[in-house]
């Protein structure tokens, strides 16, 4: 049995990843910035009483990436698997994703980032005590669209629309890189970026 964090679980790929690792078998910690709201991820909790908890979380919030950290602590000593999922395409939410070049707001662009890039290295960095604890584990940070849909999404008239959250989804995959060549030779966790229509560990 694993023992999964899971970051943006309430909706879309994180729910999806939720549901698969809960059908294995897993303990499985759903990361959301709203769990009041969070209605699929309560009904899946009424089904998974014991291996599902909800746990608040805003990837742009440091206070609340300690305070996610705090609550998955007093279940757990350690982690097998951090899926770094949660994302924005725009401040405005994902039924306006839309940020055209020349239309651009320096300090939405500047949360976008701040949620996609920096978010995910923060969770990991609070995370560590955890995952070292666990049983030789992952970090996964999901990208936002993977080398094929990529080229085929540029065809798209919203293709170059869609920064910075199109791009800031990637970024990621970079610290990742190093983060696995240097902890690898330790021999109790590694790091793997993934593309969003993968499965991840």
């Amino acid at each position: 049995m694993k023992r999964v964090l899971i970051t943006g679980a309430n909706r879309g790929l994180g729910l999806q990843f939720t549901r698969g690792y809960l059908e294995r078998g897993d303990q499985v910690f759903a990361g959301c910035r709203r769990p009041e709201t969070a209605r699929q991820l309560q009904e899946l909790q009424a089904a998974h009483s014991t291996s599902l908890t909800i746990v608040g979380m805003d990837v742009g919030n440091i206070e609340s990436i300690r305070k996610s950290h705090a609550a998955v602590r007093s279940h757990v000593d350690g982690l097998e698997l951090l899926i770094n999922n949660a994302g924005i395409y725009s401040v405005h939410g994902s039924e306006e994703p839309i940020a055209r070049l020349g239309e651009l707001d320096f300090e939405d662009a500047l949360r976008v980032l701040q949620v996609n890039a920096v978010g995910p290295l923060i969770v990991a960095q609070q995370y560590l005590d955890l995952l070292r604890a666990g049983n030789r584990a992952k970090i996964v940070s999901i990208e936002s669209l993977n080398r094929t849909s990529r080229t085929e999404a540029r065809s798209s008239p919203e293709w170059g629309s869609r920064w910075p959250g199109r791009d800031s989804r990637s970024s990621p995959s970079r610290p990742s890189s190093t983060w696995r060549s240097s902890l690898q030779g330790s021999g109790r966790f590694a790091t793997s970026p993934a593309p969003s229509n993968r499965a991840a560990g």
